[in-house]
């Protein structure tokens, strides 16, 4: 677990979504416990792969609000969030291409909050479900290598419920 150093704070809904953001960097450990980022997750994904809990499920972590953006806030109340490392290649390019484990894990725990808080099909919506940082404030987070990436997340998420795998014991 990531240290959670305080940038939390009680949760002012039921979780009914998700948030993907993207890290811009390849250290998912060492930006979440940097004293300098403002910023918390509820999730951490690493470049290889690894799903690491930050801020505890039952509080709102500070992901997509900021000053003057709401908006943000208020999607951090209701989702689950999540900071996906790039792959160094994602980081040179610009691309903010993420690893195909960071993928595959994303997808995972996508899969695992949906049927953990029993939110049915995973769909995409800002007001509910999948949700992606854009969505609320004016940044290009999660980059456009996620952005492409969006139907073909759902479509995985989808298929590993109808399996009912339990997705973060299954290799997570």
């Amino acid at each position: 677990r990531i240290p959670n150093i305080g940038r939390s704070s009680p949760r002012g809904s039921a979780v009914s979504g998700f948030t993907i953001h993207h890290n811009a960097g390849v250290d998912a450990y060492g930006q979440a416990t940097s004293p300098a980022r403002e910023v918390s997750a509820n999730y951490w994904i690493t470049n290889d792969g690894a799903i690491l809990p930050n801020v505890d499920e039952s509080r709102r972590a500070f992901t997509s609000g900021a000053a003057g953006y709401p908006a943000g806030a208020a999607a951090d109340h209701r989702n689950i969030t999540v900071e996906v490392s790039n792959s160094p290649e994602g980081v040179r390019s610009g691309s903010w291409a993420i690893s195909e484990a960071a993928l595959d894990a994303l997808v995972r725990l996508i899969a695992d909050v949906w049927k953990r808080y029993n939110l049915g099909p995973v769909t995409r919506g800002a007001s509910r479900g999948l949700g992606v940082h854009r969505d609320w404030v004016p940044t290009a987070c999660p980059g456009p290598y996620i952005m492409g990436k969006l139907d073909e997340i759902v479509v995985r998420a989808n298929n590993l419920n109808e399996k009912q795998v339990n997705v973060l014991d299954d290799g997570g």
